[in-house]
């Protein structure tokens, strides 16, 4: 299954909102990313103001602002509205809050999100296994085979009749993603930067991107380890391999986006 850009940033955007803490930034950098659940109260060309838990939020919108909103894509701010529900990832600069995605939440939705590790692929159904022992049985997604038992995956389901079992959305195993991931921050450094202020921006996408492959490394170890001791015996060794594995991954990872951060200096 192939991934566009604002479906790989949408999914590394819930994967940052679910495991990041508060704020998800080091207090010594001048620039912090936040992230911020809430109600669209006032939006027009170049701002939106939030109703959210921290109470009235007023985010800078810039060209380079992505949004993602269920069953339209491209989509864009003028697919948004006064009273929408949104899951906003924003850098704060000195006070100054700028919106770099912005992701639809829907008010009724049947689609879950689901992260576990799969201790079982048979015949046409896999079972994940999250960090409490909950198992759960979908349909084998495209791309997955036996040889990604111990792999961390993410994947979003659709409710079924009562009854039956969940039907598939998408999915994206923990290392399929840090690749996408990669990509992503590839394609931006090849990008052309005329001004200083597109500079900025570059370096700061790459950033993000860099920040979440971290992120999702982390919270994969941490969920492999957890799913390790309570797996059957069956899923052990693929999950011992997985762990084994994540480290050198990332560590690639982490090469390739630094070095495509390092092309973006070059070619500025």
């Amino acid at each position: 299954m192939r991934f566009s850009y604002r479906t790989v940033m949408a999914i590394a955007l819930g994967l940052l909102m679910l495991f990041a803490s508060a704020g998800g930034a080091d207090a010594q950098q001048t620039i912090q990313r936040k992230g911020y659940f809430g109600t669209i109260s006032e939006i027009g060309p170049t701002f939106m103001k939030l109703t959210a838990a921290q109470g009235t939020v007023e985010l800078s919108l810039i060209d380079e602002t992505t949004v993602s909103v269920p069953g339209k894509e491209p989509a864009t701010t003028k697919d948004l509205k006064v009273g929408d529900k949104v899951a906003v990832m924003a850098f704060d600069q000195s006070g100054h809050l700028t919106a770099r995605q912005v992701r639809l939440v829907p008010e009724k939705s049947d689609h879950q999100h689901r992260t576990g590790v799969v201790v079982a692929v048979t015949g046409t159904t896999i079972t994940i296994q999250d960090e409490e022992g909950t198992q759960t049985v979908i349909n084998v997604p495209p791309g997955v085979t036996k040889e990604d038992v111990g792999h961390l995956l993410i994947v979003v389901t659709r409710g079924g009749p009562a009854g039956q079992r969940d039907s598939l959305v998408a999915s994206v195993t923990a290392e399929r993603l840090k690749e996408r991931l990669v990509s992503l921050a590839e394609k931006r450094a090849a990008e052309e930067a005329r001004t200083d202020s597109q500079r900025r921006r570059q370096e700061e996408d790459i950033n993000t991107i860099r920040s979440s492959v971290d992120r999702i490394a982390t919270r994969q170890a941490v969920v492999l380890d957890r799913v390790l001791r309570k797996a059957p015996e069956a899923a052990q060794a693929g999950i011992r391999r997985a762990l084994e594995n994540a480290d050198k991954k990332t560590a690639e990872a982490m090469k390739k986006v630094d070095e495509a951060k390092g092309k973006a200096r070059g070619r500025n």
